[in-house]
């Protein structure tokens, strides 16, 4: 923890010594660039360079430089920036979504500058000397190169700001730089832009993101002392009576009472605080009128408790003693904790991590102490031993900012925005699963005073949110019931289980069939049945199985759509066995043994209506046994009796040769069919059908 405060003091006095004489000499180039692109439409070295760079003769720089201008044009960079934003708020990190909305601010200043500069029209007998196809004025300065700049530069600063280890810390700053080297490239190949536009845009792209870098650092590091509205800080708290001092908060006022050990929430929020959660939720902010909210947030904070001295050795949260009346509606009276509070997140920023992740992991509400949250380390208090306790739990304002491994459970759950959610089924199942080590840490009697805090909590918050309209919060279950995937996934996975008796009951019911037409005799018919047991077919005949479950689970009647599943189903493995082999989780033989099953072959009769169903008779291992018994039974159950027909029997019967070959006897398969086999082996090729 010292260290890394020490790291960033150095990194802030580094800042402020060196980023304001750097921002300096940028704007002071930009306005020098600007002037000079006002009056004439080039230079000299604008020329060399042009010259230079669409003169190069590099295989593949068209299509690259194309590319290159499609991905960085305005409707892809809108994309991608909506894109970035939605993927830092569903993964609880506003702040950093906040910064690359302001990207929006470099793009219109890019507008306004090009009107404003209004560079001079390009002679047309320069297109003797180099491709400018830009000859409209305003070209000054490059709107690709200033949006790759800001965007892909300020994904590379947030990128080294909060990854510490692992293949992004590399490969985003990598790609960030090879498309701002890139797009600089691929504008003046085109023939779109002057260098000269370009280094504007490199000037204005930089002061973008030092600008956003450093308001974005200063608000997550709380370095500018911003006061939170309707707070006060420590020193202007003002004493109300002997003993007792007033603290502020958004929403509430805090009464200290030293003397008695408690600090006591007395909630009267704000106009724009009550209008919000009218807006979310259509009912009073809760924790003023609603007894049953409070008593929610005790259960909650019994919980956290309980769960923190399992993870982390000792309660750290500070315990709720009561709820009273007053004449505002209610209080909420804590547990006092004495000691100081952090200075940043900074200081906390493992506990805030390592806590975050396990309130995750067990479903409790995250945002108070969420690394995304810059005044998290607010919440905690660090007592004269050391130990951390966190003080405050419970929101003030409503939030929309789901991360991604919450966002199933507030749709399910209705809970859209989200309030101090808990997803009660996660929390249970947690309890559940890990009562043996609960019971370990916090004793018979602890786990069941956790699972009593869990009941009274599910109890409040039920009674809690059914007073409300929550008008959102139905709208999401409705559209969590429609686009649910879970439960299809589900009955997969569990007719999945039955895809090798499935595979094996098809296969002998051909072997069958083949015997009574009189095509093989009863000893090859024995060689075929204890074949199918080898362990070279074990594989083989499950994949078999879940082509066929495939054809019966898909029901939607989409065009195609079982076919697309089966190939799908084989590509997938195929690629899971080359990143093995790639990654070395797997030797080369079992690549090898992959390879064989999982086939281009197999790919392509996969996506044949009916007969695709049975597309692992071409696999290598089936192509060396009952690969000609598993198509012609397939075949027979064509629709129109076309197998009759087209007379496909000439192509799929056995060869006259099996006689003769067919001498080794391998084990018989250890798997007994059941009817339900035999049933949903008929009802996969009738689906089919």
């Amino acid at each position: 923890m010292l260290h890394a405060s020490q790291t960033n003091a150095r990194t802030t006095a580094f800042g402020k010594a060196v980023m304001p004489a750097a921002f300096a000499l940028g704007a002071a180039g930009f306005v020098m660039l600007a002037v000079v692109a006002s009056g004439q439409a080039y230079t000299e070295l604008d020329i060399k360079i042009a010259g230079w760079v669409q003169g190069l003769d590099i295989a593949g720089l068209d299509f690259v430089a194309s590319l290159v201008n499609f991905v960085t044009c305005a409707p892809m960079a809108v994309g991608l920036w909506l894109a970035a934003m939605t993927f830092l708020v569903l993964k609880g990190r506003p702040l950093e979504a906040i910064a690359v909305f302001l990207i929006i601010g470099l793009w219109t200043a890019t507008q306004i500058i090009g009107v404003v500069v209004d560079r001079p029209t390009v002679p047309a007998e320069l297109a003797v000397a180099v491709d400018f196809s830009r000859t409209e004025s305003g070209s000054f300065p490059s709107g690709h190169a200033t949006g790759a700049v800001t965007f892909y530069g300020l994904l590379a600063f947030l990128t080294l700001s909060n990854v510490r280890r692992g293949p992004s810390r590399v490969a985003i700053p990598l790609i960030a730089i090879t498309m701002i080297g890139l797009v600089s490239l691929s504008r003046i190949y085109a023939g779109a832009h002057w260098p000269t536009d370009i280094l504007g845009s490199y000037l204005l792209g930089f002061m973008g993101v030092a600008s956003i870098a450093w308001l974005y650092t200063n608000v997550k590091y709380d370095t500018l002392h911003i006061p939170r509205p309707g707070g006060k800080s420590k020193n202007d708290a003002e004493p109300a009576i002997e003993g007792v001092t007033i603290a502020g908060s958004i929403a509430s006022k805090v009464y200290l009472d030293w003397k008695a050990g408690t600090a006591t929430k007395e909630y009267n929020p704000p106009m724009p605080v009550r209008a919000l959660y009218w807006v979310a939720f259509q009912a009073p902010f809760p924790y003023q009128v609603r007894k049953d909210s409070l008593e929610a947030a005790a259960a909650k904070r019994k919980i956290a408790g309980l769960l923190t001295k399992h993870r982390f050795g000792y309660d750290m949260v500070a315990a709720a003693y009561g709820i009273q009346e007053s004449d505002h509606g209610y209080r909420f009276v804590t547990e006092l904790i004495e000691g100081s509070e952090p200075a940043s997140n900074v200081e906390v920023e493992d506990l805030l991590n390592e806590m975050y992740a396990y309130f995750q992991e067990t479903g409790m509400p995250t945002w108070q102490i969420a690394p995304g949250n810059p005044h998290a380390y607010s919440n905690f208090i660090r007592r004269p031993n050391g130990e951390m306790k966190l003080i405050d739990l419970e929101s003030a304002l409503v939030s929309t900012s789901y991360p991604w491994r919450e966002l199933r459970a507030a749709l399910r759950d209705g809970n859209f925005p989200t309030f101090d959610d808990v997803d009660f089924v996660q929390l249970r199942t947690y309890v559940d699963t890990h009562a043996r080590e609960l019971t370990n840490t916090l004793g018979a009697s602890g786990l069941t005073e956790l699972s009593e805090a869990v009941d009274s909590a599910e109890s409040s918050s039920e009674s809690w949110k059914d007073s409300e309209l929550r008008i959102w919060g139905r709208v999401s279950v409705w559209v969590y019931r429609v686009l649910d995937m879970s439960g299809p996934f589900r009955a997969i996975g569990r007719r999945m289980e039955s895809a090798e008796a499935m595979s094996i009951n098809f296969l002998t019911t051909a072997v069958g069939r083949w015997e009574q037409e009189g095509k093989i005799d009863g000893d090859q018919a024995a060689t075929l049945r204890n074949s199918l047991g080898a362990s070279e077919m074990s594989a083989v005949v499950k994949h078999l199985g879940a082509h066929m479950i495939l054809s019966i689970v898909i029901a939607i009647p989409i065009p195609g759509l079982r076919s697309l599943a089966r190939a799908g189903w084989t590509l997938s493995f195929r690629l899971k066995g080359l990143y093995g082999r790639a990654t070395g989780k797997i030797t080369k033989e079992e690549y090898r043994a992959i390879k064989s099953i999982h086939t281009v072959k197999v790919m392509l009769l996969a996506l044949v209506p009916v007969v695709g169903a049975a597309s692992y008779a071409v696999s290598d291992p089936m192509l060396k046994g009952p690969g000609r018994l598993l198509m012609d039974e397939s075949a027979s159950r064509l629709p129109f009796k076309l197998y009759t027909r087209l007379h496909l029997a000439r192509f799929t019967a056995p060869r006259t040769t099996m006689a003769a070959g067919a001498t080794v006897t391998l084990p018989a398969p250890a798997i007994s069919v059941t009817p339900e086999a035999e049933h949903e082996t008929a009802e996969a090729y009738r689906i089919a059908a």
